[in-house]
């Protein structure tokens, strides 16, 4: 009635509203952010700010909820223009750490193929709590892990996360990384596109 059967926004009540539904298509248009817990917490407990009157939905059953996730997300691939087209992401991994770890890390290769600078400026992870990009450098001859806000790919260049340098912190973790799970991880870039990537988890000598 109000995103539309195609999910654009543009269902028969949406013309009642402003701001109107948001596109599902359009990752910019999310208020609180695309990655599955941000989506979750929007219907569950509805947007109040920016004069959105989507109201909350805390009854329904969480096994409909993910379905209603799934649907939403997967909408995110349909338009070209929020797509990263001559970006992509190998050799992605995340630290097997042992149960009573809450913090790992995530490391991967970004390669640029066109003809643009790409910017890194966030991750996101149904997994964790927190996702950042740090990087490990030396400071006054000491090793030191610092939080970073945008991490830059030239141009037909790359981009290589890895234990020592960059990498992707996810902290506060909501299940145990043991070797051989599967981790889901979203990159987000400066123009509004986005990579989710399955990354396996493995010890760091594992070939």
């Amino acid at each position: 009635m109000c995103h539309g059967r195609d999910g654009l926004g543009n269902g028969i009540n949406s013309q009642k509203f402003e701001p109107p539904p948001t596109n599902f298509h359009k990752t910019q248009a999310y208020l609180h952010g695309n990655d599955r817990d941000n989506i979750r917490r929007s219907i569950q407990y509805g947007i109040k700010e920016d004069n959105s009157i989507m109201p909350a939905f805390e009854h329904i059953p969480a096994d409909e909820l993910d379905q209603i996730i799934d649907y939403i997300q997967s909408l995110q691939h349909k338009d070209e223009d929020d797509q990263v087209k001559d970006v992509s992401v190998s050799q992605a991994w995340v630290q097997a750490m042992p149960p009573s770890q809450t913090t790992t890390a995530a490391y991967l290769t970004i390669t640029n193929n066109s003809g643009q600078e790409a910017v890194l400026v966030s991750a996101s992870s149904e997994m964790a709590g927190v996702t950042e990009i740090h990087e490990m450098g030396h400071v006054n001859g000491m090793m030191h892990m610092a939080k970073v806000d945008k991490v830059r790919i030239p141009a037909q260049g790359k981009l290589v996360l890895q234990p020592g340098g960059y990498h992707i912190m996810m902290i506060d973790l909501k299940k145990p990384a043991n070797k051989g799970v599967m981790v889901p991880i979203t990159l987000h870039f400066q123009d509004g596109t986005y990579i989710i990537v399955n990354a396996p988890a493995r010890d760091d000598d594992d070939p």
